[in-house]
């Protein structure tokens, strides 16, 4: 299943993923918090869409949490991923939890509009013994494996995801609700960013990717965190080949593990190679990645910078027309029809009444006189 089309019935929105579909654009957010200002993600998800994000991932785990999912289905053009066992947390750690929990959780994603659900199938029982005992620098990195981690440590048999599989595929068939499979052992350092742990976790992963699909449900491997940019290729391929080819959702990925304060460049120029190595969706960073979660000033900071990078990896016969006429105003030095022109048309008529207010300048940028296009 080289692409697929997804999307809820109930919502007549669609999105087809995959090999020549173009690169899509995912974009986290979520109220986390009770004191967290639940406004200002109502304001970023309108910043997402605005900036032509395609799927957006609800990760809240407040009261508000389906308030929130409702609102973004009754007011953006956009796909909803949603992740069900964050609504089980609490009885994960309290040792209530029960495999109905996460069938009720499903079933209540269901309800309110989820077009792609991440489950965490592939940190089974014996696979978390081996991370155990590794000597991986960061054992867990996935929050919704590290709670299943947690959960399996306590004794408990088996990740009921792994274990009742087909059930849910079942619950799932037919609906157009697609499974991103959460790989937990994806690296939270460069060190380990090819470890035999990731490996053997993808193994499993296209086992259950062979079994959805017999269920009839588009399926996408979600993963790859932190890669050195020399092990790109070689990582995407081993996913690829290991997961029967099925799209690949990527978060960040992050080139670097050093770049705290500046991760949505780190992730930005991960996301252009993980890209050109065969990712189909794009999940974006934010500056204050691994420090905070970023206010609505860098939610918008980061999603222009992806928006420039989506228009880049997807430009179509009509954007390069536009390429050409941008390119013969700025031979003849017609400032107005170069601003006409320009991607983020505001930001470029800001940048040029800035330096030149109201004057035509005759050169541009460094040269003077010796402007290459006066010659």
């Amino acid at each position: 299943m080289k692409q697929f089309e997804f999307g809820n019935f109930r919502f007549q929105q669609r999105l087809r993923i995959g090999e020549n579909t173009g690169i899509k654009l995912l974009a986290n957010l979520g109220h986390m918090d009770e004191a967290m200002n639940y406004d200002d993600e109502l304001r970023k998800a309108s910043i997402a869409v605005n900036c032509g994000v395609d799927i957006l991932a609800d990760n809240s785990v407040t009261k508000k949490s389906f308030d929130f999912k409702r609102w973004i289905k009754a007011n953006l053009p956009v796909m909803l991923n949603t992740v069900p066992i964050y609504d089980c947390f609490d009885a994960m750690e309290n040792g209530t939890f029960e495999f109905a929990m996460l069938e009720e959780a499903i079933d209540k994603h269901i309800e309110v509009g989820a077009d792609m659900m991440v489950f965490h199938p592939t940190l089974t029982a014996g696979l978390r013994n081996s991370v155990e005992a590794s000597s991986r620098i960061i054992k867990v990195t996935s929050r919704g494996g590290s709670q299943m981690y947690r959960y399996l440590g306590k004794g408990k048999c088996e990740n009921p995801y792994y274990e009742y599989w087909d059930d849910l595929c079942n619950k799932l068939s037919n609906k157009g609700i697609a499974i991103a499979i959460g790989l937990s052992l994806r690296s939270g350092s460069v060190v380990d960013d090819c470890d035999d742990l990731f490996m053997q976790e993808l193994d499993i992963a296209g086992d259950l990717v062979l079994r959805a699909h017999r269920a009839n449900i588009p399926v996408v491997v979600e993963g790859m965190g932190h890669i050195r940019d020399d092990n790109m290729v070689v990582l995407f391929s081993e996913v690829k080949k290991r997961c029967h080819g099925v799209p690949i959702k990527t978060l960040g990925p992050l080139l670097s593990d050093r770049m705290i304060g500046m991760e949505h460049i780190n992730a930005l120029l991960g996301s252009y190679s993980a890209a050109k190595a065969g990712a189909s969706i794009i999940g974006a960073l934010f500056r204050s990645e691994h420090l905070g979660l970023p206010s609505v000033e860098e939610y918008e900071e980061s999603l222009m910078n992806y928006k420039l990078l989506k228009y880049i990896l997807n430009m179509t016969p009509e954007n390069l027309e536009i390429e050409k006429m941008i390119s013969e105003e700025r031979s003849r030095r017609n400032w107005s029809g170069v601003l006409k022109h320009a991607y983020f048309q505001s930001e470029a008529q800001k940048q040029f009444h800035l330096r030149y207010g109201e004057c035509t300048p005759d050169t541009c940028t460094m040269c003077g006189k010796r402007c290459a296009m006066r010659s």
